[in-house]
């Protein structure tokens, strides 16, 4: 994630005091991003968020939780959950992987 940051401020102005690293800091819910407000064509801002494929789940959920009111999920259905979320943490893992040794290949 925090590559990408660094290739979009690369690739656009970030407007100053607006960047938020809730990696570093998650929300108490847990949430995990990077949020960054940088300034396109003709100087109009815009937000990225940017967060893996776990973070991106999770983040889903809690919005349908929180705002569609679906508070109301069975232990079962919490537990396919937590399940989905290791299974897309591991694959998070191997892309990262994949990513750090092609990274390098390309570099030499």
């Amino acid at each position: 994630c925090y590559s990408v940051l660094g290739i979009v401020h690369d690739m656009y102005k970030p407007m100053p005091g607006r960047f938020k690293d809730y990696i570093a800091v998650p929300k108490t819910n847990m949430y995990q991003s990077l949020h960054t407000t940088v300034f396109g064509e003709g100087g109009k801002p815009f937000e990225i968020q940017i967060r893996t494929l776990a973070m991106d789940f999770w983040a889903n959920i809690e919005h349908k939780l929180k705002y569609k009111n679906l508070n109301k999920i069975s232990h079962q259905n919490s537990s396919k959950l937590k399940m989905y979320a290791k299974i897309l943490q591991i694959i998070n893992k191997k892309m990262e992987k994949i990513y750090r040794n092609n990274y390098k290949y390309i570099e030499n």
